[in-house]
């Protein structure tokens, strides 16, 4: 009997003490991030795209009125000086493509491809290029149009490249088919 005594009374005593760690185990995952942590990168946002110097995308002209010449917007931003050229290609359905940059938000005013407040105009169901032209850090808009007047029929579809010499961010189609601001093509 004096075995099981000894070790309750070893028992006993050992449950009535409880010795506090000196090392916290989940330390790094209490604590604040710190400045050891990398840093993302480019300094985007982890789920932000990089920037692209060519952007490529397949799309039609489908839904435009009647009489009206329509577009395709496309916003980007340009982080430095550069330059920026547009291609408007695999032009279908007896279409006459058009092609304006603007610097900003509007699609307003002096289309930076011709230095005036006109289309760079094609002819039916042909490739168009525009540029290279000057461009400074901001905002621009870019619209790749149908032309009503010298277009046969409703619809047609495209294809427009954009390329830069320095990083296009923000790279997306914003406007379809919206009424142009600028007049017909001659």
């Amino acid at each position: 009997m004096r075995p099981r005594l000894f070790l309750a009374a070893i028992t006993l005593a050992a449950c009535g003490h409880v010795e506090t760690p000196t090392v916290d185990a989940h330390k790094a995952a209490d604590a604040p991030a710190t400045a050891d942590a990398p840093p993302p990168p480019d300094a985007r946002p982890p789920d932000a795209m990089p920037g692209v110097r060519t952007f490529t995308a397949n799309s039609t002209w489908n839904n435009c009125p009647t009489q009206v010449d329509c577009e395709d917007v496309y916003d980007f931003d340009v982080a430095a000086s550069g330059t920026v050229s547009a291609t408007v290609s695999a032009v279908t359905m007896n279409s006459v493509p058009r092609l304006e940059l603007f610097q900003g938000t509007a699609t307003t005013g002096t289309n930076l491809f011709d230095n005036a407040a006109t289309p760079v105009c094609g002819t039916m169901d042909t490739d168009l290029s525009a540029g290279p032209t000057a461009v400074a850090a901001t905002h621009y808009r870019l619209a790749a149009g149908r032309d009503w007047g010298n277009s046969a029929g409703l619809t047609g579809t495209y294809t427009i490249t954009i390329t830069a010499t320095v990083d296009l961010d923000n790279v997306s189609q914003t406007a379809d088919d919206a009424p142009s601001n600028l007049p017909h093509c001659p």
